[in-house]
């Protein structure tokens, strides 16, 4: 009796419904937390141009 062929029976009766919505709830987690990250960043990115925009016009109307 092939060991392999056993357990691909045994595999095909495990119930994998909760293992998959636990990796499914995983990944939307780390999903999320990913676009966080991205929009932190991008609206760093905004207020340092922004506020070096706002340096240098100052620079100019000191100068």
């Amino acid at each position: 009796m092939n060991p392999l062929l056993a357990f691909g029976e045994t595999a095909t009766t495990i119930d994998w419904t909760p293992i998959t919505s636990v990796v499914t709830v995983s990944a939307v987690i780390d999903l999320v937390q990913s676009a966080f990250a991205l929009i932190a960043v991008a609206v760093m990115c905004t207020i340092v141009v922004s506020v070096i925009q706002w340096g240098i016009g100052m620079i100019r109307n000191i100068f």
